[in-house]
């Protein structure tokens, strides 16, 4: 009589008590905000890269599941485009700020040649002739405004200064994003498979449609960014075409572009009008430069001005589908905690939020958040290789 195998050990798991869960809860609930204060130095850097990867994802995607290339060719790419683009407009935008500053230099030397009276030939105090105190006075006059304009706080040189080291600064945060970016593009079907396995099966359907819906509304939030960075590229481009200046489809473009930011873009815009239209000048109007560029910044900010009530605003709330005014608290509070970057993702962020409130309040309530969605395949074939 043969004998029965031996079964193989079992290995069990203790259970915690419900008070174990509820300090473990709580210890993570305050992890939130120490781990938010310890690595706040990096979030820029970090959420710009999670931006990016999220926008140079759909080119990836593109290349590998409808070209059939292999993922991490398809990344390298995708990858190598966008590096040529970021430097090429780098060297642009460089080059633009150089051509600016030329402009404002030589038009400063003009006003100042035009407004500072000459100096009298003789100077006389009833019957003392102080003529010979002209010369000094002159020369102290010349070192003041030079020294104001050039070597003071608000000085040229030392903005000059200022705007080189800031340059330095964007260069070296920009050689972090790209390297970060690159390894997390590569590793990105990996890391969600990871986050998938986190989940209990019988609720990672759930999890899956929470985050299925997440990214949705922040992929509907920058396609309405584009039409919004549309609507402005065509409003610069009819200014600029009606005003003569040349080149207008790429700089109505380059005007365009900071509007993917909202509320502070069209700022930006608008000094981009005013740098174009005095480098540039027109042949079609009989003003200088400066009071060209001057009308071109107001005509401009007026359009935009009533464009963002009729265009910026709603757009941005029919994209994430939530209230105008929402969206206009959201951007107050995030730029006062994260500054600019703030109000680029505050109506995403907003939308986001309000959806894992949602989702959290039915699982509170043991109610089944998506009943009758099935599982998308978002830990699964979405990301294979």
């Amino acid at each position: 009589m043969s004998e029965s195998p031996t079964p193989p050990p079992t290995t069990s798991s203790t259970v915690w008590p419900d008070w174990q869960k509820q300090l473990a809860g709580l210890v993570l609930i305050l992890l939130v905000p120490v781990i938010f204060v310890f690595f706040k130095p990096a979030f820029t850097i970090l959420l710009i890269t999670f931006l990016l990867a999220f926008i140079l994802r759909y080119p990836i995607n593109f290349l590998h599941r409808r070209l059939k290339l292999r993922y991490s060719i398809a990344v390298f790419l995708v990858f190598f485009v966008f590096l040529l683009l970021a430097i090429w407009a780098f060297v642009a935008l460089t080059g633009a700020v150089i051509s600016t500053a030329v402009t404002l230099l030589q038009e400063l030397q003009t006003f100042i040649n035009a407004n500072m009276p000459a100096p009298p030939e003789s100077l006389n105090l009833g019957p003392i002739d102080l003529s010979f105190l002209i010369a000094p006075l002159q020369r102290m006059a010349t070192s003041f405004v030079i020294t104001q304009l050039f070597g003071g706080p608000a000085g040229i040189v030392t903005g000059l200064g200022q705007l080189i080291t800031n340059a330095a600064d964007v260069m070296g945060q920009f050689a972090i994003i790209v390297t970060i970016l690159l390894f997390f593009l590569l590793e990105m079907p990996t890391t969600i498979g990871g986050i998938g396995r986190l989940f209990p099966e019988n609720s990672r359907r759930e999890y899956a449609i929470l985050i299925q819906r997440s990214d949705q509304l922040l992929a509907n939030f920058f396609f309405g960014s584009l039409l919004v960075v549309g609507f402005y590229w065509l409003l610069a481009y009819v200014m600029f075409v009606i005003t003569g200046i040349s080149d207008p489809l790429l700089k109505g473009f380059i005007v365009g572009v900071p509007n993917f930011i909202p509320q502070v873009g069209g700022y930006i815009s608008t000094i981009l009008v005013f740098i174009i239209a005095l480098i540039s000048g027109t042949d079609r109007f009989a003003m200088g430069p400066l009071v060209f560029a001057f009308v071109m910044m107001i005509i401009f900010m007026v359009a935009s001005g009533i464009a963002y009530y009729f265009v910026d605003a709603r757009v941005y709330s029919k994209s994430v589908k939530i209230p105008i005014w929402l969206i206009l608290i959201g951007l107050i509070v995030f730029a006062a905690v994260m500054g600019t970057l703030g109000f680029l993702i505050a109506a995403a962020a907003i939308a986001i939020f309000g959806e894992f409130f949602v989702f959290t309040l039915k699982k509170i309530r043991g109610e089944d958040p998506y009943p009758g969605e099935p599982e998308p395949p978002l830990f699964t074939k979405y990301w294979e290789r």
